[in-house]
């Protein structure tokens, strides 16, 4: 008799605009990644326990046993991580009540199919496969969680840019495009650094809402770019953008750091870490090597790493 098996996937993210303003209503545009994550259960495997194995790029680096139904962690090759676990499982059960309330075994494996540092979503496409797999409401199990402005559970589900917006937790997705004519221009490169995006969310969030006016703008400038047909523009209206939001934050525009840069340099998500925006108009080999000697990279054309249109025949 064959073993019940189950598979779901999630799509990673990046943010173009208003990083940290969503979090206070304002529009913001979202690229889903062509890379994400996989979850699949079996059941039957060991009667009573749950057995988790976490994969990145094909390698184990997480596992635990749980038993059933209570959740109980019984080994784990991370305690902190393993109770982190039972604790976001038992937040789905508050959720789905039905959710692995039983004594049979399963076992999960989880696939990333980008390395954990890069600031691409590895919790946001669990939120969103556990969502699957139990039938919850991502939105409120991310809400009971890690919290945050959910345009992460968005892009877990679509192949395609979106505007993003959630104001007193209604949820506003419309899909769009961003595939202007120099595309091939702009570039996405790894700042070495991994900021933990729940902290920062808390962080913003206890130093209170943006000014009005500033949500108006950033938001009109999420519009704007999604219609932009020039460079030049395009770079005029991200540097108008990295301003408002490093006056807001109290913080240093990352083109600082790159001086000698002939271009847009911008802070992707959690200013400080994770990726950032490149544009460049000279040869690729050329952006790389100077790029690395300021320990940056790797370095992906935009639209090598991330969805700008939508599929054709669905891939």
């Amino acid at each position: 008799m064959e073993t019940p098996s189950h598979t779901f996937s999630a799509n990673g993210k990046l943010l173009l605009t208003a990083e940290y303003a969503v979090l206070f209503g304002a529009l913001a545009l979202a690229l889903p990644a062509r890379r994400g994550q996989r979850l699949t259960v079996t059941y039957g495997q060991k009667d009573g326990l749950l057995s988790w194995t976490s994969r990145e790029l094909g390698k184990d680096w997480f596992s635990a046993s749980l038993r059933l139904p209570g959740l109980e962690v019984i080994s784990s090759s991370n305690a902190a991580l393993a109770l982190r676990l039972s604790s976001l499982l038992q937040t789905v059960r508050q959720l789905s009540p039905d959710f692995l309330h039983t004594s049979r075994g399963a076992a999960v494996i989880t696939d990333l199919d980008f390395p954990r540092d890069w600031g691409l979503g590895t919790s946001s496409t669990l939120i969103h496969l556990v969502s699957q797999w139990s039938g919850t409401d991502p939105y409120a199990l991310l809400d009971a969680t890690f919290g945050g402005s959910g345009y992460d559970i968005a892009c877990a589900e679509r192949n395609m840019p979106i505007l993003y917006q959630r104001e007193q937790g209604r949820v506003r997705i419309q899909a769009t495009r961003f595939n202007p004519p120099f595309l091939d221009c702009l570039f996405l490169g790894f700042s070495g650094v991994k900021k933990d995006s729940g902290q920062e969310v808390r962080r913003v969030l206890q130093h209170g809402a943006f000014p009005g006016s500033v949500i108006s703008r950033l938001s009109e400038i999420s519009t704007l770019i999604t219609q932009c047909t020039d460079l030049k523009d395009f770079i005029s209206l991200m540097q108008e953008h990295e301003q408002l939001l490093g006056i807001q934050l109290g913080q240093e525009v990352v083109c600082m750091r790159f001086p000698d840069h002939d271009g847009l340099v911008k802070s992707l998500g959690a200013w400080g870490g994770d990726f950032l925006l490149f544009s460049w108009e000279g040869p690729q080999d050329e952006l790389r090597m100077r790029l690395g000697r300021d320990r940056v990279g790797p370095v992906f054309s935009l639209d090598e790493l991330l969805y700008t249109h939508e599929p054709t025949n669905g891939v």
